[in-house]
């Protein structure tokens, strides 16, 4: 809460980026999350990370949208909130516990004894993990890209995460402290290894994103016109704060650790919804486990995305909460359900079942007051609005959500989605025309294209060399094998009274797929949306075989099972690493580019795998050399002098872009920079990763 001290004095604090990162997920959230005083510590954490980065990023937006931009201010303004709730929090109180006995203290080496295999396993894991880490060289990347590089000790490391959480899962008494640990460990062995094992954060839009919050960060606004996510700024206002709060040159240094850190805030929100919604509470653990096994879409770097995500999985793992933990789930037989049916006739069920839903409400959660209900939906509120004015996609899966709830009278805040509704309809309207304008013919010619969403989303993506095509095949297959799953482990849960609500929730992610193709990303972010419920109904689907097991039997088939799947997430996910890749030199030579350049110069490249943004947005063109002409077998002369650009950027990620998913021959990079060189341009920077050349006209382009 001393934040702003910091950023005035503007210390050179060790440690400063952790801290100012700290700031933006606790700060006021913590002390708001205390003076609610809910029973669930789950829910407690979880609404104070989702209100700590609603806060951050709606004070961004307020200074964005009032012209008044001060890093200051972006800080002052959250601790001001946290000292007034922390005061009273304070003023409140709580009664002093009864100190009763004092605890009798066990030896460490009765510890040691107690703590059995679990903590040797994931020691040993982290030891494997980080020989592995530093005998990685994705330069010798194939085809296959990041498990072609990948050594036996990081499968040796997974199976020892693998056999913890057997352990611990298959215990008689579970210990939710090294449950808790084990799945750190996992995090962090599956979701540092990509940058973890290279020199700097890769995935190109990252770059990008980074680029716009440094826009914000030097220019104090937003670039109207340039690109469709400045009109959901949200996010990068926040990071431009952050950026200054941490005091760093520009927003790069965010990147490369942005998945551990995402995936590290997954956690909460996905236990508190796996012991809600799952039917055995002591296989939630393994439904987080198999959640983050699964999660090979790479919507954890750097974006709006994550971080709304984030939002959502509070928003809705709250929410279930409340509808759930007044009582236990009440299970009625589907044949009973039939016959009733089938005995009042369609007609008179309808209307029956649309009285009983309008009727049904909640019991309270026991010790939840109508007072915290009411701040509770407040501070849901706030987290909507953050998310509706940073991200395009989010809140149109979260208002269908807060219907599922409302309509099937799961949850007694009924007012949520038309709340969200509304913000949304008025933020699209007013905040974001920048986007729609001119565009709206477009927009409306994707609605109820079903079958154009898929394309783009699957069948164009689903294409290049064998060994890539291997790879996205694997994906197709880990998120059908979940989605089958999820869809055995509903019909275990057929039973249950809220069945027709977990349906719904599992599967609305994917109506979103009839409004808009979202660029070809619209089947992946459905997916993703939906992995956390099909996690929990696959864990559903899978218990009830592993309750018959002798704990040594049930233990192993965990291991196995998760080791199993795990590495073959280090195969789906790093699919794409060898052109999404971003090196060191990549990063030099947009610098040295950026140094003679002058502002306005056209800078063209063969596709958008390369970190062109880094200091460039609103100084440069970027005109693309993506013609198909371009990648001729012939000569792509034609193309490049068509274009005309005053520099090309020719870079790795570029030429196995074209090698893997275009399936041209490996030597069509030299022939492009041939037939550029034909044409008077000239290399004025060349490394092992990147190489740029000026045209004759351009300075730096003669001799």
């Amino acid at each position: 809460m001393l934040q702003p001290l910091l950023v005035v004095a503007d210390v050179p604090l060790y440690g400063r980026t952790w801290t100012a990162l700290a700031y933006v997920f606790l700060i006021p959230g913590v002390p708001v999350a205390l003076w609610l005083r809910l029973p669930s510590v789950l829910a407690t954490v979880g609404l104070a990370v989702a209100t700590s980065v609603a806060v951050q990023i709606l004070v961004a937006m307020v200074m964005l949208q009032t012209g008044w931009w001060h890093p200051v201010a972006s800080v002052t303004v959250p601790s001001v909130l946290a000292w007034v709730f922390a005061a009273l929090v304070l003023r409140r109180g709580r009664p002093l516990p009864d100190a009763g006995p004092e605890p009798v203290a066990t030896p460490w080496r009765q510890r040691v004894v107690d703590a059995g295999p679990t903590p040797w396993l994931l020691l040993a894991a982290l030891v494997l993990y980080a020989f592995a880490v530093t005998h990685t060289d994705q330069d010798l990347m194939s085809a296959y890209a990041l498990i072609s590089v990948m050594p036996l000790s990081y499968v040796l490391a997974l199976g020892c995460i693998g056999a913890a959480a057997g352990i611990e899962l298959s215990a008689e008494r579970q210990r939710e402290r090294w449950l808790l640990l084990t799945t750190v460990t996992l995090v962090v062995v599956l979701f540092t290894y990509q940058n973890g094992s290279d020199d700097v954060a890769g995935f190109p839009t990252a770059w990008l994103h980074a680029g716009f919050s440094d826009y914000i960060h030097e220019h104090g606004a937003i670039l109207p016109s340039y690109d469709a996510r400045f009109s959901w700024p949200g996010f990068f206002g926040a990071t431009a704060s952050l950026t200054t709060s941490a005091g760093l040159p520009d927003a790069t240094g965010l990147l490369r650790w942005a998945p551990l850190v995402y995936n590290l805030l997954f956690l909460t929100p996905l236990l508190l919804l796996a012991r809600r919604v799952g039917r055995r509470r002591r296989y939630a653990w393994l439904a987080v486990m198999l959640f983050f096994c699964g999660n090979w879409f790479e919507q954890d770097y750097f974006a709006p995305q994550a971080t709304n995500f984030v939002l959502y999985l509070v928003l809705l793992s709250v929410l279930v909460w409340l509808g759930r933990a007044a009582g236990t789930d009440v299970e009625v037989r589907v044949r009973d359900r039939v016959r009733r049916w089938w005995h009042d006739g369609i007609g008179r069920s309808v209307v029956r079942l649309a009285r009983a839903v309008a009727a049904v409400r909640p019991e309270r959660v026991r010790g939840v007051e109508a007072w915290q209900y009411v701040a509770v939906g407040a501070l849901l509120v706030v987290v909507i609005t953050a998310s509706v004015v940073s991200h395009q996609l989010t809140p149109v899966v979260t208002i269908l959500a807060l219907a599922v709830l409302a309509l099937t009278g799961r949850t007694r805040l009924r007012f949520l989605w038309l709340a969200a509704g509304l913000i949304f309809s008025l933020w699209f309207s007013y905040g974001a025309t920048d986007f729609w304008l001119g565009h709206l013919q477009g927009l409306l010619g994707d609605v109820g294209q079903v079958g154009s969403s898929l394309g783009s989303g699957v069948s164009k993506r689903v294409t290049g060399s064998p060994e890539h095509l291997r790879l996205q095949y694997l994906r197709l297959a880990t998120s059908g094998g979940f989605l089958v799953a999820a869809m055995i482990g509903l019909v275990v849960r057929r039973r249950s009274a809220w069945v027709l609500t977990f349906v719904a929730l599992t599967l609305l992610p994917f109506s979103v797929i009839a409004g808009q193709s979202y660029g070809g990303e619209v089947v992946v972010r459905s997916f993703l949306f939906a992995m956390p419920l099909f996690a929990v109904f696959t864990t559903d689907a899978v218990a009830p075989l592993l309750v018959r097991l002798r704990p040594a039997a049930r233990a192993s088939v965990i291991a196995v099972a998760l080791t199993a799947i795990a590495t073959s997430l280090v195969a789906s996910r790093g699919a794409n690493q060898r052109y999404e890749r971003v090196t060191p030199d990549q990063v030099a030579a947009v610098r040295a580019l950026y140094a003679v350049a002058p502002q306005g110069a056209t800078i063209a490249d063969f596709s958008p795998f390369n970190p062109l943004s880094l200091g460039g947005i609103g100084k440069y063109n970027y005109p693309s050399l993506s013609d198909d002409t371009c990648f001729s077998d012939t000569d792509p002369g034609g193309c490049i002098a068509g274009v005309a650009p005053d520099y090309i950027y020719v870079s790795s990620g570029q030429l196995y872009y074209g090698t893997d998913v275009l399936g041209l021959s490996p030597d069509w990079s030299d022939r492009a920079v041939a037939s550029a060189e034909k044409l008077g341009y000239r290399t004025i920077w060349s490394s092992d990763h990147a190489q740029v050349l000026a045209a004759p006209t351009a300075p730096g382009g003669t001799a």
